[in-house]
């Protein structure tokens, strides 16, 4: 009979608070090079990837559907904000690189709306409704354990939640057709194509 007993690990998921709170560090870590994800309600440049502004805790888009969403959700629930009257420019700017209708005064009225509680709460909202709870979910579905979660979640982050080849859902299905890593392989990091037959 062994001296010590090595009890059994339970099983825990990324949604639990404290992992949830690793998980906002460990993206933050990648996003703004901190761990603070708290202190990123008012972060926003343009970061020069094509997709226009970058902003927020975890770099909504003012080129992607998320930061029109998320200043949509906003304005929902704060009428006359200083983020409202940007909503047509951030609808005209969606899939696009351009400021037009933003500059000069969508920086600073950004900074205005993190100061807020209503506009942080709305970050954090569309950030679970977005990308947290859709890539936890799927995980799970997926038998995935917690770094498998974070994973997704890193993953939706960083490529956005769409079906596309490039997007979440794309890489998933590639993933999922080859879990072995068999070749041929074939990817792209940054405009470069690599194959491994």
């Amino acid at each position: 009979m062994p001296l010590f007993h090595r009890k059994a690990a339970r099983r825990t998921a990324l949604d639990e608070p404290a992992k949830k709170d690793l998980a906002m560090r460990l993206v933050s870590s990648a996003e703004n090079s901190s761990l603070d994800w708290e202190a990123q309600y008012g972060y926003l440049e343009d970061v020069g990837d094509g997709r226009g502004y970058t902003g927020g805790i975890i770099g909504f888009c003012s080129g992607t559907s998320d930061m029109p969403a998320l200043v949509e959700l906003y304005t929902q629930r704060v009428p006359g904000n200083a983020l409202a009257g940007y909503l047509p420019a951030l609808r005209a700017v969606d899939g696009t690189a351009s400021h037009r209708g933003l500059d000069p005064g969508f920086p600073a009225a950004w900074r205005q709306g993190a100061t807020t509680t209503a506009f942080r709460r709305a970050q954090r909202d569309e950030r679970d409704r977005g990308y947290f709870d859709p890539a936890v979910a799927r995980a799970k579905k997926d038998g995935m354990g917690t770094r498998g979660q974070f994973v997704y979640y890193d993953a939706m982050v960083m490529h956005g939640p769409g079906t596309d080849p490039l997007s979440f859902g794309g890489i998933r299905d590639r993933a999922r057709g080859n879990l072995d890593l068999d070749p041929p392989l074939n990817w792209r990091v940054y405009g470069d194509s690599y194959e491994i037959g």
